[in-house]
């Protein structure tokens, strides 16, 4: 007898055992099978989401050429960086580090994580900040100055928008010199860089001074004579002499010039009479470029 309950004990336990198994599985089986669980094998509706992703900095304003590291924070593993438009920048898809091109417009930058999911960034990639010098500059005629470009990608071109005021040379790295004409006015200077950006100045073209040494004399005895010197900053300029203001009719003053010297002799051959009067005379000076200077000559009784 107790032989026989043993063996009943052992296989109905067995049964026992197998059919909670069975149920056990069956209840998961069931559980499982809604669309939000996705059966068995787990959810089958998750999506990749960016709302946990946070890219640092969200919004950058970047010169060409410039460089800018993002960084993310949230999801899972590391990152992968990308970018939309590789005509505007180039990012290291492992570090981050952002890089951007010679074009202008914006860019998406993407951080996408080990699970797909995604967070992203815009870069507007502007022009570079160049500087002119001298960036306005008032210079005589025939005169010469250099113009610098810095901040600029080489070749730098160099241009003026009046040619009869003048001109550039052939640059040398980021410079140029320019060289005024003999006309007088303002005109504007553009460099532009090997990139497309651009910078303008001014120059003015003014006269040169003429001067007149010495600038004044007076007369007081008949054959009183007086050399005067003519000078301008302009090499190779050749100058002119006239005399005016005699009044009353008197015409006892000379001048002799010597020619492509830049010096006149004016001299007081006989003195003005009572009638004619104390005279207060001019003698003007113009070079070849059309400047002027004057020297006073006054001639007593």
């Amino acid at each position: 007898m107790n032989n026989i309950m043993n063996l009943l004990k052992k296989y109905f336990g067995k049964i026992i055992i197998s059919s909670g198994i069975l149920f056990i599985a069956t209840f998961g089986l069931t559980a499982c099978q809604s669309e939000t669980d996705g059966g068995p094998l787990g959810p089958t509706n998750l999506t990749n989401s960016s709302a946990n992703i946070t890219v640092s900095p969200a919004t950058l304003s970047l010169a060409k050429l410039g460089t800018q590291t993002f960084t993310a924070i949230g999801g899972s593993g590391t990152f992968t960086w990308s970018v939309d438009n590789q005509t505007l920048g180039a990012i290291v898809a492992d570090t981050g580090v952002f890089t951007a091109g010679n074009s202008n417009g914006s860019v998406t930058v993407t951080a996408t994580d080990f699970n797909g999911a995604t967070g992203t960034a815009t870069v507007t990639v502007t022009d570079k900040s160049l500087t002119l010098t001298p960036s306005a500059l008032s210079i005589g005629k025939q005169g010469a100055q250099d113009f610098t470009l810095t901040g600029g990608t080489e070749p730098i071109f160099f241009s003026v928008d009046n040619a009869t005021l003048g001109s550039f040379g052939a640059t040398t790295g980021n410079t140029a010199a320019f060289t005024a004409g003999i006309s007088i006015g303002t005109a504007t200077v553009t460099a532009t860089d090997a990139d497309g950006d651009t910078v303008t100045g001014t120059v003015t073209i003014v006269s040169n001074p003429v001067t007149v040494t010495p600038a004044s004399v007076t007369f007081t005895t008949a054959g009183d004579a007086q050399e005067f010197t003519a000078t301008s900053p302009v090499v190779g300029v050749t100058f002119s002499f006239a005399l005016s203001g005699q009044s009353n009719s008197y015409a006892g003053t000379t001048i002799t010039t010597s020619a492509n010297t830049g010096t006149a002799t004016v001299t007081g051959t006989t003195l003005p009479t009572a009638l004619e009067g104390t005279q207060t005379l001019t003698l003007t000076v113009t070079d070849s470029n059309g400047d002027t200077g004057v020297a006073q000559i006054t001639v007593n009784q």
